[in-house]
């Protein structure tokens, strides 16, 4: 395929090729584009055709070629006047510019490989010529040859200890077959196995290409041939982690630590280790002791915040949070939404509320309003919950969050049971976003709370209409028709179809067990109810096992059941009105 986005037309170093690309302008200008070979009628005021006995002036007109193939998105002809124009002059430029042609044409076989040659005949002593030969003959599966290559970066880099390993560790880094580049920097490595620079960048390549069991064995080598070589402790630390060797993975990070206390990075990289791990309070050590170098570091204060909050020391998490914020740097929106966190789980609903009321439109917006929403509804203050949810839709502008704040609205509305209004949300919802998915589905499920199955039936089948795998509405429309003992052969298809799509979903595993129920069939019904309760302890499923249950008859097993969910949702009022119902 044709890479438009490589133009040979961009500027080279070379003094030569820069003149003759502003002769070939001066041609193209002179000549209304007309590519050379190309018949024209003759005028006073046309350009000498140059001597083709001349090699710099047929250059000139296979580079003009090229051009013009260049810019019309032709690059394998551009690449073919390219290479005789590098075969006809003896600037190193004009071959490595045929070379890179030939390559972006997707040609890195023979026409590619024939121009570098060129190329490094032109320049011997030239770095980025090997290295790209080297890359070729991997591309070929010529690792020999790729080698030799690599040995002639190593002695263009000889004085510069360590250099040259590097720079072809970062050079075949970039190669998209990395097994072959990795092999090819292997067999180098093991000409020079007794030098620690080479088993070093071998490892940092190996990491690079996913192969983390190569990189440890080579920084394992590094460090026995140079103990002192910390940076190989690193590697060795990188490559455990990779492996998913946490604990390795610390233990080597602890050492390279202690070669170097002062180093800030791999203290930070030890702390990392140890939260990934878990380890959290010896993680909040490290970052406490690394907070004491960098007082205002916005990184160590988030995550000492986070981490205090994990260890439910909310003084301290508010402590780290109220110095981010008053850095104020980047990350202040975030501290003020955790700050808001704290201050609800500390009961202090209006500081909670302060807090969240700094925070603007962006990513911790719309969380921030729906927080504020259900704190000033579950103090009754259910018009100032749903002001606050309209003004943050004037104040957003994508689809996606103006449906999100119509849907904690809604949520809010559905909690308080005001149904009513909560139709007429979705109502006014759906002129501005007609056809939302989530708005019909939401809207489905007020509808079935005000007994309107017709309504709710409508929504689901708009969906279904648009989107007929779509798992959520099959589920919802299934289970609505059954818990109301409606069509419960149609109620089944749905179901069953859902499954299908989502087998390990214990909200439609529930569905199905609850339509066997409604069928008559409790013993096919317990199956998959004691399924769905084990994948997801749901006071709803729970409430449905414990039905069928106590119609087979286990009804001790449904009251042990029923007192756990109860003690676990005290103020769930579907669990209490059975309670009552089963006299338990």
């Amino acid at each position: 395929m044709r890479n438009a986005g490589v133009r040979p037309g961009a500027a080279c170093t070379s003094t030569w090729f820069a003149r003759v690309l502003g002769l070939a302008t001066a041609l193209i200008l002179a000549a209304g584009c007309t590519p050379p070979g190309v018949p024209r009628k003759a005028s006073g005021s046309d350009v000498a055709v140059p001597s083709p006995a001349d090699p710099e002036a047929q250059a000139m007109s296979e580079v003009l070629a090229g051009e013009i193939a260049g810019q019309s998105g032709d690059l394998e002809q551009a690449m073919v006047h390219y290479l005789r124009a590098a075969e006809l002059s003896d600037d190193p430029q004009l071959a490595a510019r045929a070379t890179r042609i030939a390559m972006f044409a997707g040609n890195p076989g023979d026409a590619a490989v024939r121009a570098a040659q060129r190329w490094l005949k032109l320049d011997p002593d030239s770095i980025e010529a090997h290295q790209t030969l080297a890359l070729l003959y991997i591309r070929k599966g010529e690792t020999d040859a790729a080698v030799e290559h690599l040995e002639s970066v190593l002695r263009l880099y000889e004085g510069r200890k360590g250099h040259g390993y590097l720079a072809i560790a970062a050079s075949l880094a970039k190669e998209k077959e990395s097994g072959s580049a990795l092999e090819a920097m292997r067999l180098l490595v093991e000409r020079h196995a007794a030098d620690p620079d080479a088993w070093q960048a071998l490892g940092i390549l190996a990491l690079e290409a996913g192969s983390p069991r190569q990189a440890l064995e080579a920084a394992n080598r590094t460090l026995a041939l140079d103990p002192d070589r910390t940076e190989a402790l690193v590697l060795r630390a990188d490559a455990y982690q990779a492996l998913g060797d946490l604990d390795a993975a610390i233990r080597a990070m602890r050492q390279a630590v202690q070669a170097a206390p002062q180093d800030f990075d791999r203290r930070l990289r030890l702390g990392r280790l140890l939260v990934q791990a878990e380890r959290y309070g010896q993680a909040r050590k490290v970052f406490q002791a690394l907070l004491k170098l960098r007082p205002n570091d916005e990184t160590l204060l988030y995550t000492l915040g986070l981490l205090n909050l994990q260890a439910r020391d909310l003084a301290q998490a508010r402590r780290y949070f109220k110095r981010l914020a008053d850095v104020g740097g980047q990350r202040r929106q975030e501290a003020w939404f955790y700050l808001g966190q704290i201050a609800e789980e500390q009961g202090k609903v209006h500081e909670a509320l302060r807090w969240y009321r700094r925070i603007e439109p962006g990513e911790y917006f719309i969380e921030a309003r729906g927080r504020m929403a259900e704190l000033l509804a579950r103090q009754g203050r259910l018009d100032e919950a749903r002001a606050v949810l309209a003004r943050a839709r004037e104040q957003v502008s994508s689809t996606a969050e103006g449906v999100r704040l119509y849907l904690l609205e809604g949520q809010i509305l559905r909690d308080a049971k005001r149904y009513e209004e909560g139709m007429a949300l979705y109502n006014r919802a759906l002129t501005e976003y007609p056809g939302n998915e989530d708005l019909l589905y939401a809207r489905a499920i007020m509808a079935e709370r005000l007994g309107r199955i017709d309504w709710a039936e409508r929504d689901f089948k708009a969906i279904l209409a648009a989107d007929p795998d779509n798992a959520a509405a099959l589920n919802a429309l299934g289970y609505t028709l059954a818990d109301h003992n409606l069509r419960l052969d149609e109620a089944l298809e749905y179901i069953q179809k859902a499954l299908r799509l989502t087998p390990d979903d214990p909200t439609v595993v529930d569905s199905l067990g609850w339509v066997y129920y409604r069928m008559g069939k409790p013993e096919v019904a317990e199956r998959y109810l004691r399924k769905a309760y084990g994948l997801l302890q749901d006071p709803e499923i729970g409430g449905h096992l414990v039905e069928v249950l106590w119609k087979l008859g286990k009804r001790r097993e449904a009251g042990n059941i029923l007192r756990e969910l109860l003690r676990a949702h005290p103020d769930n009022d579907a669990l209490e009105a059975l309670r009552r119902r089963l006299s338990l």
